[in-house]
C-alpha cells in the first residue's frame, strides 16, 4: 500500500519490489470516475467530496429562482435561493395570506376560493330568502329575494303583481301609492264636497258614483250635524258608497255601502254595508279666469253665438240662448233667467271668478246634433257664498235654480253648490258644500274630473 500523492479515490497505490530489492512506482488502485454525490468519496478525484463538488451542484450559489410553494391563491408563489453547497433551499411563499378582499379577483387568504367564492365575502347562505322592500308602492311594496350559489342577495321581487284597484279594502291593489278612494280608479264621485253634502227630502235619486265630504267633527254642517245628510226619500245605487266622518239617514232612505266614523240611522232606511271610514281624494285644482271688461248679453227670447274669449259679466235673459264654440270662456259672472239656454257645440271651458245665478229651467249642454259628454263640458267657479263666504250666507256661489237639466263638470271650491229640486243634472257635482234639492231630482254620474284632466276638457 501506498500513497500516490493524489486526491481522493485516487489516493492509494499499489508498488511492486523489483527483482534487484527495489520497490517500483506507486501505481493508484482506483482510477477517478464522475461525482458521485451521495456516497461519501471524491470520486473525480478533485479533491471535492458530494455536494463541495461543482459537479454535484444543483444550482449556482446564491442564484434565486421562482418556485411553487405547494400552496393555494397567493400564497403559491414563492422563491428559493441555491446554498453554498449548490442546491436549492425551501420554497419560501412572497405573500402571506389576508384577510379575503371580495373583489380584487384573488385568492387572498389562500383557501383556494377567491372573492365570491369565498364564503368570508357571502352577504347570506345560498338559497335562503328573505323578506325585502322593492320600493314600489302598494301591495307592491313587499318582496323577497334569494341567495345566489356566491352569497350575495338577488333581485327584491315583488311577492305580490299590481291588479285592478279593490274599492274599499284598505290596499293599494294597482301599486300606483294611491289606496281605495284616493285613487282616480275608485273615485267616481257624482258629489264630493270639502266640507258637507245635504240631499234633501223627497226622493232625490243619485244613479252611478260615490258621495264624499271630507269635513270632519261637528261642522258646521249644512244639515243634520253630519257631513253627509241623506235625508227622507233619497236613494242612491246599491254598489256605490257614501264616504264621509259622518254620515245620517233619513226615513225611508235607500243606499248602498257606507264608510264612516259615525253614523245615524233613519227609522226604516236600509243600506248595504257599514264599515270605517276611508281616505278621500281631494277636489280638483280650480282652473282660474281671467275675465275680460266687456259685458256678454243675451237679450230675452234671443240668440247670440261667440267664440271663445274673456268676459265680464255674462247674462242670458228669459229664453234666450247663449251658443258657445269650442274653447275657454272666462268670465267675472254667468247670470240666466228662467229658461234660458247654454248651448255647446264642441268642447268647452267656463271659468267663473264669481258666481252662477239661475232661477229656472236653465239648460247647460251640448246643442242638438252635437255628440258631447260630461266631460267635455267643465265649470270651474272660484266664487263665495255671500260677502262673507259664511256656510249660511246668500246667494250660493252656484245656484243651478229648479227644474234644470244640465251636462257638466262642476267644480265650486269656495262655497256652496246648490242643485234645486227637478233638476236632472249628469256627470260630476265638487264644491266646498253641495246642496241637493230632493222632490223630482236626479244625479247622473258621466265621467268625472278625472276624465277631463287638469283644467282640461278631456278628448
Amino acid at each position: 500500500m501506498c500513497a500516490t500523492g493524489k486526491l481522493g479515490v485516487c489516493a492509494p497505490g499499489q508498488q511492486t519490489c523489483s527483482g534487484v530489492g527495489v520497490w517500483g512506482s506507486c501505481a493508484q488502485t482506483v482510477q477517478p470516475s464522475p461525482e458521485v454525490c451521495t456516497d461519501g468519496l471524491d470520486n473525480d478525484c478533485d479533491g471535492l467530496v458530494d455536494g463541495a463538488d461543482s459537479d454535484c451542484w444543483q444550482c449556482v450559489p446564491g442564484r434565486t429562482q421562482t418556485c411553487a410553494t405547494g400552496k393555494l391563491g397567493v400564497c403559491a408563489a414563492g422563491q428559493q435561493t441555491c446554498s453554498a453547497t449548490g442546491s436549492w433551499g425551501t420554497c419560501v411563499q412572497n405573500v402571506q395570506p389576508s384577510p379575503e378582499i371580495c373583489t380584487d379577483g384573488l385568492d387572498n387568504d389562500c383557501d383556494g376560493l377567491a372573492d365570491g367564492a369565498d364564503s368570508d365575502c357571502w352577504q347570506c347562505t345560498p338559497g335562503r330568502t328573505q323578506a325585502c322592500a322593492t320600493g314600489r308602492p302598494g301591495v307592491c311594496a313587499q318582496g323577497q329575494q334569494t341567495c345566489s350559489a356566491t352569497g350575495a342577495w338577488g333581485a327584491c321581487t315583488s311577492t305580490a303583481q299590481p291588479t285592478a284597484e279593490v274599492c274599499g279594502d284598505g290596499l293599494d291593489n294597482d301599486c300606483d301609492g294611491l289606496v281605495d278612494f284616493a285613487d282616480s280608479d275608485c273615485g267616481l264621485f257624482a258629489i264630493e264636497a270639502q266640507n258637507s253634502v245635504r240631499l234633501q227630502t223627497g226622493g232625490l235619486v243619485v244613479q252611478g258614483g260615490d258621495i264624499g265630504a271630507r269635513g270632519t267633527g261637528s261642522g258646521p254642517f249644512l244639515s243634520g250635524g253630519v257631513a253627509v245628510d241623506a235625508l227622507t226619500g233619497t236613494q242612491t245605487q246599491n254598489t256605490r258608497y257614501i264616504i264621509a266622518d259622518s254620515v245620517r239617514l233619513g226615513t225611508g232612505a235607500t243606499v248602498g255601502n257606507i264608510r264612516t266614523s259615525r253614523f245615524i240611522n233613519g227609522t226604516g232606511a236600509t243600506y248595504v254595508s257599514l264599515s270605517g271610514l276611508l281616505p278621500l281624494p281631494a277636489l280638483p285644482t280650480l282652473c282660474v279666469a281671467t275675465p275680460g271688461t266687456a259685458n256678454l248679453t243675451v237679450a230675452t227670447g234671443g240668440t247670440v253665438t261667440t267664440s271663445s274669449g274673456a268676459f265680464a259679466a255674462v247674462n242670458v235673459g228669459t229664453g234666450g240662448k247663449l251658443r258657445l264654440n269650442g274653447g275657454r270662456y272666462d268670465m267675472s259672472s254667468l247670470t240666466v233667467s228662467a229658461g234660458g239656454r247654454i248651448e255647446v257645440l264642441g268642447p268647452v271651458q267656463i271659468r267663473v271668478s264669481g258666481r252662477i245665478s239661475a232661477t229656472s229651467g236653465l239648460f247647460i249642454g251640448a246643442a242638438s246634433g252635437v255628440a258631447l259628454s260630461a266631460r267635455n263640458l267643465r265649470i270651474d267657479v272660484a266664487g263665495q257664498n255671500g260677502t262673507t263666504g259664511a256656510l249660511t250666507a246668500t246667494p250660493p256661489a252656484v245656484s243651478l235654480g229648479t227644474g234644470a237639466i244640465v251636462t257638466a263638470l262642476i267644480l265650486v271650491p269656495n262655497g256652496t253648490l246648490s242643485i234645486g229640486t227637478g233638476n236632472v243634472t249628469t256627470g260630476a257635482f265638487l264644491g266646498r258644500d253641495v246642496d241637493v234639492g230632493g222632490a223630482g231630482s236626479r244625479i247622473v254620474f258621466q265621467d268625472g274630473f278625472t276624465a277631463a284632466g287638469p283644467c282640461g276638457n278631456g278628448p
